[in-house]
This record gives C-alpha cells, sequence and structure tokens, in this order.
C-alpha cells in the first residue's frame, strides 16, 4: 500500500512540476509574442506562436552548445594518449586482449 501511494505521489508530482514548467514557457511566449505585436502586424495567436517556435529552436541551439562545451575534458584526455602504432593496455580495453604465445595481442573479429 506504501509503495502506491509513494508512486501517486511522485506521478502528482511530476505532473505538477510539467504543469507549471509548460504554463512559464507558454507565459514568456506570449510576453515575448506582445512585444512582436507592438512592432509587426501579427494576431495574439500568430506573435505567440512564433515565439514558442523561437524558445523552442533558441533552447535546442543553446543544448547543443552547452553539450559541445561539455565534453571538452573528454576530448582532452583522449589527446593524451600517444599512439606509436602498436597496441597496449591503454589504447584497447581489457577485454579485447587474449595471450597468444606468450604475448598480449588484440582479439579478432
Amino acid at each position: 500500500m506504501k509503495n502506491w501511494l509513494a508512486t501517486i505521489i511522485i506521478a502528482g508530482i511530476a505532473i505538477v512540476v510539467i504543469a507549471v514548467g509548460a504554463g512559464v514557457l507558454i507565459t514568456l511566449a506570449y510576453g515575448i509574442g506582445w512585444v512582436l505585436m507592438q512592432f509587426l502586424p501579427f494576431s495574439p495567436f500568430e506573435a505567440t506562436a512564433l515565439s514558442l517556435v523561437a524558445l523552442g529552436l533558441t533552447s535546442v541551439l543553446a543544448w547543443r552548445i552547452i553539450r559541445m562545451l561539455g565534453d571538452t575534458e573528454i576530448l582532452e584526455s583522449d589527446a593524451e594518449v600517444d599512439f606509436t602504432g602498436e597496441l597496449d593496455e591503454r589504447s584497447v580495453p581489457p577485454r579485447s586482449w587474449h595471450r597468444v604465445r606468450g604475448r598480449l595481442s588484440r582479439r579478432q573479429k
């Protein structure tokens, strides 16, 4: 019984958070649309729809830029590994290695 109650409470909180987020997004889009209506001949619906699309595209662009800048640590750590032409433990995961005549070699697929 406690699990069901916890699940219902968590689902209710998730629905409230999504509803509040959507409300803030629509209010922001309406505000930007109102500014557009002051300068351009748009109806309130057209201005709100246009600004909502622009907000969506801007957020996707911002998300991609943030992810691109966030991966710089991975790129820097990969750049530090020098490749000399021979495979060693640093360049190939250990599960890809097996012993052949006493030497480590890479598994062939």
